[in-house]
């Protein structure tokens, strides 16, 4: 699956990626039904195998798409991939929590969140917009289910993951920082050690996942000279 960013005017100099695509891994035997229709809720919700045109975080908005970081996610195309693979009061993770998008998508449409940021700084940012944006919607049939508890926790996540319950996470949705990229923000992750890095955190999350529960990377292409950077290859298998 993967969504499509908005294609708009283009103000650099290189024509940049539209699209993203998501890797999603399940366990074996796994039989949930993947759905996105539900028109109560907004017609984000789909039943396409993508998103087209995600409303791409700017300067410029003042609601939950206002970007006030730097590898901020939008939150329609969360709310896609959540609405697909969990139900209401469903458990959401996400390991690389950075301003909250995953969160506040989760909490939108009635699912239990928890999020692990290593920063500080993007912690606090994180629940500063979990409590401005994070407000459940009220289903067409008008019913308003108890708000799910939330948390956003400081550390990393190859340290948090093994206090979390076994079998406790319906949907872990993450961004994990690009290789070579970011470093000034994040800690770096080079090409090379890409691979093992996802596994670092992917194998002890294995058992944290609940039988019917999935994990979705959402990763960026590294296109050099037209061809998909090895390293995203390699993390996919």
């Amino acid at each position: 699956r993967n969504y499509k960013k908005p294609e708009g005017v283009r103000t650099h100099k290189k024509f940049r990626n539209s699209w993203e695509p998501v890797f999603i891994y399940c366990r074996k035997g796994f039989d949930r039904d993947i759905t996105q229709s539900n028109h109560g809720l907004g017609n984000d919700l789909t039943d396409n195998d993508h998103h087209d045109d995600a409303s791409y975080p700017t300067m410029a908005r003042n609601d939950d798409n206002f970007q006030q970081h730097k590898c901020q996610k939008p939150v329609s195309a969360m709310r896609w991939l959540i609405h697909g693979l969990t139900l209401p009061g469903e458990k959401v993770v996400d390991l690389f929590c950075g301003s909250g998008t995953t969160g506040i998508a989760a909490i939108q449409l009635g699912r239990i969140f928890h999020g692990i940021e290593t920063s500080k700084e993007s912690r606090s940012l994180a629940e500063a917009r979990l409590a401005a944006f994070g407000k459940e919607e009220r289903p067409s049939n008008g019913r308003v289910r108890k708000p799910s508890p939330s948390s956003v926790t400081q550390g990393n996540c190859t340290d948090l993951i093994p206090m979390l319950d076994d079998r406790s996470i319906n949907l872990c949705l993450c961004s994990p920082p690009y290789a070579d990229q970011r470093n000034g923000h994040y800690e770096g992750v080079s090409e090379a050690q890409y691979p093992e890095f996802t596994l670092r955190w992917m194998s002890p999350l294995w058992e944290k996942l609940a039988d019917d529960g999935s994990i979705l990377i959402v990763i960026r292409p590294d296109l050099k000279h037209g061809v998909i950077g090895d390293y995203v290859l390699r993390t996919r298998l």
